[in-house]
């Protein structure tokens, strides 16, 4: 059995990294039937993630798609 696995980040593409392309993103997530969404920031605490959720979330509109911190304390007081 073979196991084909696609590491991909939509919102990169938006810059035109070596012509990147959003359709080819789209086009693989439709053709592949199990994909699990990788959301949670293992680096970030979550007032930094709430924060970054809620700038980014109009700016990228359909492209967005929510964080979940692993952290759930900052590692030093704010603001943040």
């Amino acid at each position: 059995m073979a196991i084909l696995a696609v590491i991909r980040d939509e919102k990169q593409s938006i810059y035109g990294f070596r012509r990147a392309d959003i359709q080819v993103f789209q086009q693989w997530r439709n053709r592949l039937s199990n994909t699990i969404p990788l959301s949670t920031s293992f680096r970030t605490h979550e007032p930094l993630i709430k924060n970054i959720n809620q700038i980014f979330a109009p700016i990228l509109t359909d492209l967005h798609k929510s964080l979940d911190a692993n952290r759930i304390e900052p590692p030093h007081p704010g603001p943040h």
